[in-house]
Order: structure tokens, then sequence, then C-alpha cells
């Protein structure tokens, strides 16, 4: 154990542990939150690029491929 560590009170103590939890699910929370976007983002993407190649499936023939 770190000796500043071991030298504060309890009441120190218990107010650096509860700031540090506080930290990590701050940080835990905005990871989540950033993968959850990239995620949907990159489904929403795929889809898009569904729809645009169905699209230019269905579209009639152009003069030069008949």
């Amino acid at each position: 154990m770190q000796r500043a560590f071991v030298e504060l009170s309890n009441d120190e103590k218990l107010r650096l542990v509860r700031k540090r939890k506080r930290m990590n699910i701050l940080v835990l929370s905005g990871l989540l939150l950033f993968v959850g976007l990239t995620y949907a983002g990159s489904l929403f993407h795929i889809s898009k690029e569904n729809r645009a190649a169905a699209s230019v499936e269905a579209a009639p023939a152009s003069i030069t491929q008949r």
C-alpha cells in the first residue's frame, strides 16, 4: 500500500474511494456509449449500402446495355 494512502484518515479514504468509483463509472459509461453509437452507426451504414445496391439492381437497363 502506498505510504500517502496509509496516512489518510478513514473519512478521507472513504471520500477518495467514492471519488474513484464515480470516475470509473463515468469513464465506463462513456466507453459503452461510444461502442454502442459506433455499432449502431455501422449497422445504419450497412443497411444504407444494401438499399443503394438494391435500387441499382432494380433500375432499368441503360441504352448501352440493350
